[in-house]
């Protein structure tokens, strides 16, 4: 029974003047079918991305794991340019989260919500003493790399982002709805506690009505009056909730999606699996005999393997 078992394997996967120095894993037609298999799994990856409904995109676990997308990508661009990384602070997060969702409930985009909620306001109404601190808003965006990518654009959002000044940040997002159209609230806080820690009244909200605010880069300083705002003028960073091409889409979904299925892992796993099995027996045909070569079994071999990198890849 081990002998069989032995002889079969060595048929199908080594060469010897048997198979005519061609193990039969790489015979054409075979090569033809496991093409066909690696594509129709990714075409199943690429219909659950297309097909899965916009509210997944808003469940706790994906804005969670956005979250911590726009977490490493600031203290990134900050080790890039050579400055203090930021420390995650528990009152910067439930601040940023606050605002998150009082924009969702009231269904404003501003610095400024109804009733002169500014940046002191949530600060105040979480407890955090601060000497200085900044906030940065965007929603609607598809991801959180292109979000990031905006803010980095824009000169008074990227201005809080390496701030020198700033020590602690937190992120918060919450989903919601603007416009009648579903979308993401994006709210980072940045600070730097106060040296004394006095205690501070939590904040009442002010009966004035709202008046419009510029978008930008928000400084605010322990104070009863309505935080200053600095930085140019800008329109809401705002981008359609869901991309327009169906490359895209997937694109998104692959970026947001991953904290709440293990599919796309699994699928890069087992592309990767194949693109190790099969260059081993490519190596093993080339070199065991080297004077007994089969040029078109290379060549398809190696457009399995591109197949199987650029399946990898995306």
């Amino acid at each position: 029974m081990l002998n069989s078992m032995a002889k079969i394997l060595k048929h199908y996967f080594v060469p010897h003047a048997q198979n005519n120095w061609l193990p039969h894993i790489l015979q054409a037609r075979r090569t033809v079918f496991y093409s066909a298999v690696f594509l129709a799994m990714k075409l199943i990856v690429i219909g659950f991305v297309l097909l899965i409904p916009a509210e997944a995109y808003l469940l706790p676990d994906v804005l969670a794991g956005q979250a911590r997308t726009l977490f490493s990508l600031t203290n990134d661009l900050r080790r890039e340019r050579a400055l203090p990384l930021l420390q995650g602070e528990v009152l910067l997060e439930r601040s940023a989260t606050v605002r998150a969702a009082d924009m969702a409930e009231n269904g404003y985009f501003s610095h400024e919500g109804p009733g002169q909620r500014t940046l002191a306001y949530f600060l105040r109404l979480v407890g955090y003493n601060y000497r200085v601190a900044g906030e940065n808003l965007a929603m609607g965006f598809p991801d959180a790399e292109s979000l990031f990518a905006a803010w980095v654009a824009s000169p008074s959002h990227y201005a809080n982002l390496v701030d020198r000044d700033y020590r602690q940040f937190g992120v918060g997002l919450q989903g919601g709805a603007f416009n009648g159209q579903p979308t993401v609230y994006v709210v980072e806080h940045f600070g730097d506690p106060a040296a004394a820690l006095a205690e501070v009244p939590p904040a009442r909200p002010l009966a004035r009505a709202p008046r419009p605010a510029p978008r930008g880069r928000v400084v605010a300083r322990p104070a009863p009056e309505p935080a200053a705002v600095q930085g140019e003028k800008l329109t809401p960073l705002l981008m359609p909730e869901r991309p327009a091409t169906p490359l895209a889409r997937y694109v998104q979904g692959r970026r947001a999606l991953s904290p709440l299925t293990h599919l796309f892992t699994v699928a890069r796993i087992i592309y990767l699996g194949a693109i190790i099995f099969f260059s081993a027996a490519l190596l093993l045909t080339i070199f065991i005999e080297i004077r007994r070569q089969h040029y078109h079994v290379i060549a398809q071999t190696l457009g399995l393997l591109c197949l199987l990198l650029v399946l990898w890849y995306v």
